[in-house]
């Protein structure tokens, strides 16, 4: 199994890292950024990429704590 790389946060540059056991979602680890919930490794690594890079063709939001 290749090791997926996870994108820095867009809006800190922070490091991102993946979370959750059930649902799975990306987290920065500086400014608490988070994409979106979803039961795949591969699918949250991905959204938060697309995300991250600009690239993301839906209206999805990255929710922040502060």
């Amino acid at each position: 199994m290749s090791k997926e790389i996870i994108n820095p946060c867009p809006y800190c540059g922070g490091k991102a890292k993946l979370v959750g056991r059930k649902y799975r979602s990306v987290v920065c680890t500086n400014c608490r950024a988070h994409g979106p919930l979803t039961a795949l490794r591969s699918k949250a690594i991905e959204d938060w990429n697309n995300l991250a890079t600009g690239n993301d063709n839906k209206d999805k939001e990255i929710n922040s704590n502060g």
